[in-house]
């Protein structure tokens, strides 16, 4: 009895991880932002190029960096499924390895929305997502969920 009732709560809390995003962004739409000053063109294929190493540069020769929100895991789990068709845990242990054998450059880090958008906002290199909600004039939409 103690270990169906176990089962059952793990697996109510599994589909709950699994659905929370979801919920959070029912009335929200992420969007992935840089710097005003950008003009690139991104497609959902560079951009899981550029959060996953294979690929730094976008013509013209633009560089840019991946940033990650460590501060809203739900907001980081829908972006992971929905805009790089991976999940969480498998961009965290591709980076892992990466870092293991010395290749490449993880993601930037921040630790809020707010210091996602100080970070671009202050440096056209950097590319982020974040819920529309949090827009504002200091960063510009390249991409959205809705595209």
């Amino acid at each position: 009895m103690r270990r169906k009732f176990l089962l059952t709560a793990i697996s109510l809390a599994a589909g709950l991880t699994v659905l929370a995003p979801e919920i959070y962004a029912a009335d929200d739409r992420l969007v992935v932002v840089t710097h005003p000053d950008n003009n690139l063109d991104i497609t959902r294929e560079d951009l899981y190029r550029l959060y996953f190493g294979k690929r730094s540069k976008l013509p013209p020769d633009a560089q840019l960096t991946p940033v990650v929100n460590d501060g809203d895991e739900a907001l980081l789990h829908y972006f992971s499924n929905l805009m790089l068709h991976r999940s969480t845990r498998q961009l965290r242990s591709y980076w892992a390895r990466q870092l293991f054998t010395g290749k490449g450059t993880p993601p930037v880090r921040v630790k809020n929305s707010i210091d996602l958008k100080e970070l671009i906002a202050a440096n056209p290199k950097f590319i982020g997502y974040l819920w529309e909600s949090d827009l504002d004039a200091s960063v510009r939409v390249v991409l959205s969920a809705a595209e």
